[in-house]
């Protein structure tokens, strides 16, 4: 008995001393099997030359190329602020952050290649519209010429705005378990008042189960981009393709012919 009671306390130390150390690099969805494939790719994963760029590969096992900029951000440019007047903004979740695309097949590097302004990129996995509210007054985004917003559905409309976070302990393990009691509380429904009427250089671009129409109903008064992307241009996880982007980033170009 005392020998299960040891090999069982060595077990979840172990377990312990793994979960430190790759909480947050691998799958949240676990398996053995992704685990490894997870954990091999965290230490082959190479970088390219002397900058910020590493390779990754896409749903379909193609290499890609990501960069994270000087705010943490996957993006193929550092922000700037003093830059914002002059140039464009692109907020949203894992659809903007191309993690799974690749930076450079990104719709903010794509519409960049296309005008003649840079487009900085605010994605945030997992985001709502609450995080993109804070990500716009975090950063002082109104000072940009416009900040396009893209809306995933209406699942983005029905987080309650989080209260602050209270201080995290040094172990990932007891922040894990913090996280799943305090965790995000939701409305029944999609909640439309999420929206702030004053930000007066917000586009949004909505896509899936939230349309153009459903906005403006609700008294969203800023101009809308309502995207219909076929299932061709997504990975089997549901994310746009670099052709998929294209097509939004040649959208984006199309609105601001049209109103400049």
């Amino acid at each position: 008995m005392k020998k299960l009671i040891l090999n069982s306390f060595v077990f979840l130390l172990l377990f312990i001393v793994v979960f430190e150390c790759f909480q947050g690099l691998t799958s949240p969805i676990f398996s053995v099997r992704q685990f490894t494939a997870d954990i091999k790719r965290v230490f082959t994963t190479p970088s390219i030359g002397n900058t910020n760029d590493s390779i990754g590969y896409n749903p379909n096992g193609e290499k890609i190329r990501l960069n994270i900029n000087n705010l943490g951000f996957y993006s193929h440019i550092d922000f700037e602020p003093n830059e914002l007047s002059e140039n464009y903004v692109l907020v949203g979740d894992s659809f903007v952050k191309s993690e799974i695309c690749g930076t450079y097949n990104s719709i903010a590097y794509l519409l960049d290649e296309t005008i003649d302004a840079k487009v900085f990129n605010f994605g945030a996995s997992g985001g709502n519209l609450n995080t993109y509210n804070d990500i716009y007054k975090t950063y002082d985004l109104k000072e940009a010429r416009l900040v396009f917003i893209l809306i995933s559905g209406t699942n983005d409309l029905v987080y309650k705005k989080q209260a602050k976070k209270k201080q995290e302990s040094s172990l990932k393990i007891v922040n894990l378990i913090n996280q799943k009691l305090n965790g995000p509380k939701f409305y029944s429904q999609p909640n439309f008042e999420l929206f702030e009427s004053d930000l007066d250089n917000v586009v949004y671009l909505v896509h899936d189960n939230l349309t153009k129409k459903s906005l403006i109903k609700n008294g969203v008064n800023q101009p809308i981009i309502e995207l219909h992307i076929g299932d061709k241009y997504r990975f089997s996880d549901g994310h746009y393709t670099k052709e998929g982007n294209e097509l939004i980033a040649n959208q984006i170009f199309q609105f601001l012919n049209e109103h400049n």
